[in-house]
This record gives C-alpha cells, sequence and structure tokens, in this order.
C-alpha cells in the first residue's frame, strides 16, 4: 500500500530538471537539460546532473502583505493565483547537483 508522508513542511512547489552530456565521446559538460519526465529509457546513462528548484511557502499567511512575486522554476513559472494565498512569503531555493556514478 502507499503511504504519503510529509518529509518538509511548506513545500509548495518542487521542480527537477536533467542535465544531459550528449556528447559522443561524453566529455563530462551538460550540453542539454530537460524535464524531469522527459529522458527516454535510452537517456539515463547521459544524465550527469540535476537541477532541483524548492518554493517554500510560510505556515501562516502574514496581515497586510500581497505576493505577487512570479517564481521562475526549470520550465514553468508559478505565480500564487488564488488571492487568499497571496498573503504568504514564499522563498525559492536552486540549487544544480552533479550526479556520480550513473
Amino acid at each position: 500500500a502507499l503511504t504519503t508522508e510529509e518529509v518538509a513542511y511548506g513545500v509548495e512547489n518542487f521542480q527537477v530538471q536533467y542535465g544531459l552530456d550528449t556528447d559522443a565521446p561524453p566529455d563530462g559538460s551538460v550540453d542539454a537539460y530537460v524535464n524531469a519526465g522527459a529522458p527516454a529509457d535510452a537517456m539515463w546513462g547521459q544524465v550527469i546532473s540535476a537541477r532541483i528548484w524548492i518554493l517554500v511557502r510560510s505556515e501562516c499567511p502574514e496581515t497586510g502583505y500581497t505576493n505577487n512575486n512570479t517564481y521562475a522554476m526549470g520550465n514553468i513559472n508559478f505565480t500564487p493565483a488564488d488571492p487568499a494565498n497571496r498573503g504568504y512569503r514564499r522563498q525559492l531555493f536552486t540549487s544544480t547537483v552533479r550526479l556520480r556514478n550513473n
């Protein structure tokens, strides 16, 4: 049975892109980034890095604060659409990680 467990509170959005080394022979540098669902089975041997975006939202809304920011996260732009969700402070964290032992 599948169970859901929260491991990080307040994560509102999570995006991943994979960096591919498509040169023949491979040179160890990223030639292209693709969205998480994009690599075909044959491409997994070319994945050498991952770009990660995590958007975290505060626990409670802040009176008098309006968040109209748009957050660029890979291939999407996230803007809080519902006016009720615009009173929360948000922080975007990004990182690119080199994958070893691929």
